[in-house]
């Protein structure tokens, strides 16, 4: 996939004028980045990487996830758009024939793909707020997030089954690390899924990374605030799940020395 590439801009004076326009050349460029980036997934995220916090960058989305579909489904995140999925999301579905058609069994499934040298917490969801490096153990490869099971003998319906960490969550975390120029970072994805008979739904609704490597104390669902084990994170500074919020685009000329590291 090609690179996005955002060109830098000089520092403008301190006038009233040249601050005017130096806000608003910032949000254009904003714009054709978070434009071009977004392109990579193919999904219906909201197309803004945002930068509410110190150095945490937020991207809002609304991705839809169904394992109804005769096909895998590869769902990439990129936590910086730099056109490299750092983790993604499968969707599978399956249906077993057997006893000369007489019973069959379908299955849905979404699995958590992580490689490279990154990390994911797949063990169990993580409740806004949690510490992540604190959360659990990161592994890498595929692991199962989320079954459900169904199926039917001489149309005799069995009972159906659903089980996993994120089977059942509503704005919960998946914890992540990974690598940027071979120094890690660590991010968190929000989900929110549900069976229904051998299939599951649900969105990705958004995700976040801490753009300083090497710095673990970032609590799932944090936008902004201090991050580190001795320094929690303020209510505050942790967002409340609103899907395809706005979060602190208007942050404006107020994020260039950010965009400009």
């Amino acid at each position: 996939m090609p690179e996005n590439l955002v060109g830098d801009r000089p520092a403008s004076s301190t006038s009233t004028t040249a601050k005017r326009n130096q806000k608003s050349d910032f949000q254009q460029a904003w714009k054709q980045y978070a434009a071009a980036a977004f392109g990579v997934a193919g999904a219906s995220a909201l197309a803004s990487a945002q930068t509410p916090g110190q150095h945490i960058l937020y991207t809002p989305a609304d991705i839809a996830i169904d394992t109804h579909s005769s096909r895998q489904v590869f769902i990439p995140i990129d936590f910086n758009h730099d056109g490299v999925a750092d983790l993604y999301l499968i969707a599978s579905h399956f249906t077993d024939f057997f006893s000369g058609g007489l019973g069959f069994a379908a299955y849905g499934r979404i699995t958590a793909s992580v490689g490279g040298g990154n990390l994911a917490i797949t063990s169990h969801a993580l409740p806004k707020g949690m510490i992540i490096d604190k959360g659990g153990v990161f592994k890498s490869g595929q692991h199962s997030i989320a079954y459900a099971g169904s199926g039917s003998y001489m149309g005799v319906k069995r009972a159906s089954t659903a089980q996993g960490p994120f089977v059942r969550v509503k704005n919960k975390y998946l914890g992540v690390r990974f690598l940027i120029n071979g120094q890690t970072h660590e991010g968190w994805v929000r989900l929110t899924l549900a069976p229904k008979g051998a299939d599951i739904s649900g969105a990705i609704t958004g995700y976040a990374f801490d753009t300083v490597p090497n710095e673990f104390g970032l609590a799932a669902g944090q936008l902004g605030g201090r991050v580190g084990p001795e320094k929690l994170p303020a209510a505050s500074a942790v967002e409340d799940a609103a899907t395809g919020s706005l979060g602190m685009l208007a942050a404006g000329s107020a994020a260039i020395p950010y965009w400009r590291k």
